[in-house]
């Protein structure tokens, strides 16, 4: 990876989901040049290995950007640009942990997103491991060491950024987000050891995070009311916190 020139745009590359996509949409965000958002993959898929029990056919689905997150999932393509892509800082966030594990038999993993289900890949076919369970914390945790072996092969480990976003009960107009807000309180409860997990194999720094009393969704949002969708508050000071990591490691 080269050095980037004093005065040139910072280059991001997102392993995560729209939580920290978002942010990019922003006005501001253009002082910040986005060069690669990988998503729908759960990290113990994403650095898993490749099945080769199914060859389905990808052109089921319809939108260009869902078809690419879900071959980029199955066949692993992913980590191979990561290896040859140049950054500043890798965003890394773990919400998309909410979508199940396909396991084959072969040892082979896949994200059972909404997009992977439009392959109609038969339930037959894999072990469908539910996400924020104890079992998809070890193929988390199994997935984020090789990625840090991955990162240090390419001298990239101090550029990773943890974006610790959490699932919230409610909007900005009081209404909830879920109709059970255990299940908030569960995916935090995961969230959480696995950020713990992170932080103890990165520096304090490498870490950003919005202060729980700013964490509110937005019922506005333009994908929707949910318990990670928040206010644009909200991507404006992951910006500002970014901005900052930036200026310890460039």
């Amino acid at each position: 990876m080269t050095s980037p020139a004093p005065d040139a745009a910072p280059r991001i590359a997102i392993l995560g989901s729209c939580v920290t996509r978002d942010a990019f949409a922003l006005e501001e965000a253009q002082r910040f040049e986005l060069v690669s958002y990988m998503a729908r993959t759960a990290l113990g898929s994403f650095m898993g290995r490749r099945t080769q029990r199914i060859s389905p056919d990808i052109s089921a689905i319809a939108s260009n950007f869902q078809r690419r997150m879900v071959q980029e999932d199955l066949e692993k393509r992913g980590r191979v640009r990561l290896r040859t892509l140049d950054f500043d800082a890798l965003v890394i966030d773990l919400i998309d942990e909410r979508l199940p594990v396909a396991r084959f038999a072969d040892g082979g993993t896949a994200t059972v997103s909404n997009e992977f289900r439009q392959l109609g890949v038969p339930l037959s076919q894999y072990t469908k491991i539910p996400p924020h369970s104890p079992e998809t914390f070890e193929l988390w945790r199994a997935g984020w060491t090789t990625l840090l072996s991955l990162l240090d092969q390419i001298g990239a480990r101090h550029k990773a950024v943890v974006h610790r976003a959490h699932w919230v009960v409610r909007a900005t107009d009081g209404r909830s987000t879920v109709d059970d807000p255990e299940t908030v309180y569960a995916a935090n409860r995961w969230l959480n050891a696995a950020y713990e997990h992170m932080a103890s194999t990165l520096e304090a720094h490498q870490a950003i995070e919005v202060p729980t009393r700013r964490v509110l969704a937005d019922p506005q949002h333009q994908w929707g009311l949910a318990p990670f969708h928040y206010t644009a508050e909200y991507y404006t000071e992951i910006l500002r916190q970014l901005d900052v990591f930036l200026e310890r490691t460039r």
